[in-house]
């Protein structure tokens, strides 16, 4: 996309959009600077941070990949068990 872009093409949406919108931290991070309304979220890589973001935000939880994951699949949702939060990544999440 970016290199038709480059050859002068019009392309919709643009190369920068795409990239936008295929990764969940760079979508939430985008929303809430434009002055939108977002739940609170925080990035993380391992079972520590999601723990210490699970303690800041608290429950319910809703972890998520941040790329490649659809209905249903790289997602976990944890209303009430830290436990099951921070054992293992969601199922479909890269490894």
């Amino acid at each position: 996309m970016s290199e038709l872009e480059c050859e002068g093409r019009l392309v919709r949406p643009s190369a920068e959009v795409l990239r936008i919108a295929q990764d969940r931290i760079l979508e939430k991070t985008f929303a809430r600077e434009m002055g939108c309304d977002v739940a609170p979220f925080a990035a993380v890589t391992n079972s520590g941070e999601l723990a210490a973001a699970i303690r800041t935000i608290g429950f319910p939880a809703f972890v998520k990949t941040a790329r490649g994951g659809y209905d249903g699949k790289g997602s976990r949702s944890s209303a009430t068990s830290r436990r099951r939060a921070t054992r293992s990544p969601p199922r479909g999440a890269p490894r």
